[in-house]
């Protein structure tokens, strides 16, 4: 089941991820933050990336999604 991992922190002490990545195949996704957080919008984008990329390279198998 692939699912985004955290890998590039924009700041490891409030544990804000910049670079995500597939833990089946290693694919990096990246979020955009705004302040201190990541938008709602860049999340849904990024996870909606993830969904597409999973369907594309990663045929039936169940995702886990942000």
């Amino acid at each position: 089941m692939p699912r985004l991992e955290a890998k590039v922190f924009k700041d490891t002490a409030k544990h804000q991820p910049t670079i995500w990545v597939c833990s089946d195949c290693g694919y990096p996704f990246r979020v955009m933050y705004e302040a201190d957080q990541p938008g709602e919008s860049q999340l849904a984008k990024m996870n909606g990336d993830f969904t597409e990329h999973c369907k594309q390279l990663h045929h039936d198998t169940k995702i886990a999604s942000l």
